[in-house]
């Protein structure tokens, strides 16, 4: 379940049949160039916040279906270090929104940075072993919550090891071409990122990830149910430098 976060919180993603908003349609990449491998990074960290704004469609009863435009909010709400792990407590995840129904409020959960370059979902209870000194940290994540592993490369997967062989890529994030993403000017107008996608067999999600930003835009469907997301980056504040 908490693989399914975020992206934030994050941390599912494939061939969707729905498209991105026009807010966030990928275009013909720019010539703007993505940050070398080496310097990709998901700037998480005390004062981050992303706000998103799309439309939502969930069931109404029967075969009424529902739609819904609103804004949802992702920030860090507080960080803590130990050794090479870095947690952050987080407020708000873009997939709070499938099954949405009124009224849902944003969840609460945890993203763990493992080094510089593997993240994981987890809940808070996992986030509190950080605080105890005592606690030696063995099993803190867990493969099956990775979501992001940098730096990205188009082709590349991520999952756990059982899922990498998989010849139908399902249940592991596949790492698409760069595409130009068009945002709001206060979100950094076009900017180039990486689709990755996810595929179960009820559900696809594509998230698309900028390095040095985030996750611009990110889209959700339900096969089996009405559940449909397409959200894309309309605000975006970075983390607040350290002291």
């Amino acid at each position: 379940m908490y693989k399914k976060l975020f992206w934030l919180g994050l941390i599912p993603l494939l061939l969707l049949g729905c498209q991105l908003s026009s807010a966030a349609q990928p275009a013909t990449p720019a010539a703007a160039e993505l940050p070398e491998t080496a310097g990709q990074t998901y700037p998480l960290g005390d004062g981050a916040y992303w706000v998103y704004q799309g439309t939502v469609q969930y069931s109404g009863g029967g075969e009424t279906v529902n739609e819904e435009t609103l804004q949802w909010r992702v920030e860090v709400t507080e960080t803590i270090s130990r050794s090479n792990v870095t947690g952050y407590r987080m407020s708000g995840s873009l997939y709070d929104l499938a099954f949405y129904a009124p009224g849902k409020q944003p969840s609460e959960y945890a993203i763990l940075q493992v080094g510089s370059s593997r993240f994981y979902s987890a809940n808070l209870d996992t986030y509190a072993r950080l605080v105890a000194e005592d606690d030696i940290l063995v099993g803190l994540v867990q493969e099956p919550n990775l979501f992001l592993a940098l730096p990205l490369e188009a082709g590349s997967r991520f999952c756990e090891a059982e899922q990498l062989t998989r010849l139908d890529e399902s249940y592991c994030w596949v790492v698409g071409e760069p595409e130009t993403v068009s945002l709001e000017a206060a979100a950094g107008g076009d900017v180039l990122a990486y689709p990755l996608y996810y595929r179960t067999n009820p559900d696809q999600t594509t998230v698309y990830f900028a390095p040095g930003i985030g996750v611009v835009a990110f889209t959700y469907h339900h096969s089996g149910s009405t559940s449909d997301v397409q959200m894309a980056l309309v605000e975006y504040q970075a983390a607040e430098a350290a002291p």
